[in-house]
């Protein structure tokens, strides 16, 4: 019987399956002291605790099973290009090295696409800003089709997640909290940038509008009308034009404009602000402050109107300090009755009062679950609010002292 010399096969292992995977030529696995890695801090993606702490606990049993991606310095260091979470949490689990392979040569396009393309393919629970972001400056680096297969995402898809890197700050920011569908967002950011501001506006006035595929095709065909898109015939929504129809009762034996409100700026100036919308086409949600009401220490049922200018705005500054209300109102626009769960879910975490300082002035606030209301003394004087009456005083003050700038800071800051 004749002899077969048949040459042993080397099984992959899973360093060398990595190394081939990004393109190295040297699958060679070193260790490296964890204070010689530096990282890039100019980075889209987010680090995530959970994920951090879930490696750690399978590194301190197992070992370091993935490698880490570097490139040499020249001062006997070297960059970490893949592996952050990895690194981290071989840190938390005491081990003193990393397991990295070492690639050379690489140029900044190079290092930039491997980080990219890296994460993409691995999409742990990324925002849809962080995927927009990322595949956008991908697209700068390669070419789609490349893309498209290295992370096996259709280039439909992977257009839809560019276009949401045109939206605003604060309307990125409802699509990252599910608020704002992918798709209604892609229509969005077609608006201009003007455009969209001013649809932010409308949303912050009308808190009883909602985003959705079907109104934002219309908002992207009629941005200059959005009392027609939202309550108007232009609207398919059967919400819509219910709420529209709410928004009328109010004002059918009425029908004289809104009166003049003053509110003081924060540098102590008083401003004239006049809503020059028809009250017919007005949401009912943005009533005039003058018909709000609170009660006193004594019990008495008084006019917000009747609230020292400079109070109120100490009053609404306290309970934004407090609870980070305006966030929330940016981040999903909430209704009264999200904003009470809020109240209700922010004071059971923290405590049932707080006390404090704002402009000077002691500023004690406790909230009421049973009754869903703010008792809020300024230097001993009480102020006793219903959530609803509260929010629209909030929803007044943040439309009037709230630049975009400040609300995009707000987001940031918060997130």
């Amino acid at each position: 019987m004749p002899k077969f010399n048949i040459k042993a096969q080397a099984i992959p292992t899973v360093a060398s399956a990595y190394a081939d995977v990004i393109g190295t030529t040297d699958n060679q696995i070193v260790e490296i002291r964890n204070e010689l890695i530096v990282e890039d801090s100019n980075q889209r993606f987010q680090i995530h605790d959970e994920t951090i702490e879930q490696l750690a606990e399978c590194i301190a049993k197992d070992g370091q099973l993935s490698p880490c991606i570097v490139a040499p310095l020249s001062d006997g260091k070297y960059e970490l290009i893949d592996g952050r979470h990895r690194r981290r949490a071989v840190i938390k689990a005491g081990l003193p090295t990393t397991k990295c392979i070492i690639k050379t040569n690489l140029t900044d396009k190079q290092k930039q696409t491997i980080r990219l393309t890296s994460n993409l393919i691995r999409n742990n629970d990324y925002l849809p800003s962080e995927l927009a972001f990322a595949y956008k400056e991908l697209s700068e680096l390669e070419k789609m089709k490349t893309i498209s297969e290295e992370t096996n995402l259709s280039k439909k898809k992977i257009y839809r997640y560019i276009r949401l890197s045109y939206l605003i700050e604060p309307f990125l920011n409802r699509v990252d909290s599910g608020t704002i569908p992918i798709i209604a967002a892609v229509e969005l950011s077609y608006l201009t940038e003007q455009q969209q501001k001013s649809l932010f506006q409308f949303l912050l006035n009308h808190s009883d509008c909602r985003i959705n595929t079907v109104n934002a095709r219309q908002i992207k065909e009629n941005p200059d009308d959005l009392e027609a898109v939202f309550y108007g015939k232009t609207a398919d929504s059967e919400l819509n034009k219910e709420l529209a129809n709410k928004a009328l009762k109010p004002y059918r034996q009425n029908q004289e404009p809104e009166k003049v409100d003053k509110l003081s700026t924060p540098e102590g100036k008083t401003v004239e602000t006049q809503d020059t919308r028809s009250p017919v086409n007005r949401s009912a949600a943005v009533r005039n402050p003058s018909e709000l009401m609170y009660q006193n220490a004594e019990g008495n049922v008084l006019p917000i109107a009747d609230i020292e200018l400079k109070t109120l705005l100490i009053i609404c500054e306290a309970v934004i300090e407090k609870t980070h209300i305006d966030y929330y109102i940016f981040r999903r626009a909430y209704d009264s009755r999200e904003i009470l769960i809020h109240w209700n879910d922010e004071y059971i975490k923290v405590s049932d009062s707080s006390c404090g300082k704002v402009k000077g002035k002691v500023v004690v606030m406790e909230w009421n679950a049973a009754k869903h209301m703010f008792r809020i003394v300024v230097n001993g004087k009480d102020y006793i609010m219903l959530h609803k009456t509260l929010e629209q005083v909030l929803r007044r003050y943040i439309r009037e002292q709230y630049t975009l700038d400040r609300i995009q800071s707000v987001i940031k800051e918060k997130h």
